[in-house]
């Protein structure tokens, strides 16, 4: 019997939905899936939903400007209440993204660019 996902193109692209976030930490909910990070002021975070939640979905992340000051981490879930950096970097400078691929039990950054070049 073959593994992984049986759903069709059109069932993945109708389970996106797209979040722009300014300024603000916050935590996304499993279907907020394509985000757009705007950082204007101080440095924060965005959390991942735990990922038993988040079972076989991809979470991308766009920062079409460059930060002003410290850019956005990216974290997941850790031990107790804790979120753990889930990219390796913040996403800061103009350009910067991130794909991460969720298999129920952990994050995997699949693609970033952290950098200023």
């Amino acid at each position: 019997m073959p593994h992984g996902s049986t759903k069709s193109l059109s069932e993945l692209l109708a389970a996106r939905v797209h979040k722009i976030i300014t300024n603000a930490t916050t935590t996304l909910t499993p279907y907020e899936n394509v985000v757009v990070l705007v950082s204007t002021s101080d440095a924060f975070d965005v959390n991942l939903p735990h990922p038993a939640e988040a079972e076989d979905k991809w979470f991308s992340f766009h920062m079409p400007t460059k930060a002003s000051s410290g850019g956005v981490t990216v974290k997941k879930p850790g031990a107790g209440s804790s979120y753990t950096d889930a990219v390796g970097d913040t996403l800061a400078w103009s350009g910067n993204q991130a794909l991460l691929y969720c298999d129920g039990h952990d994050y995997f950054a699949v693609i970033h660019t952290t950098s200023s070049s």
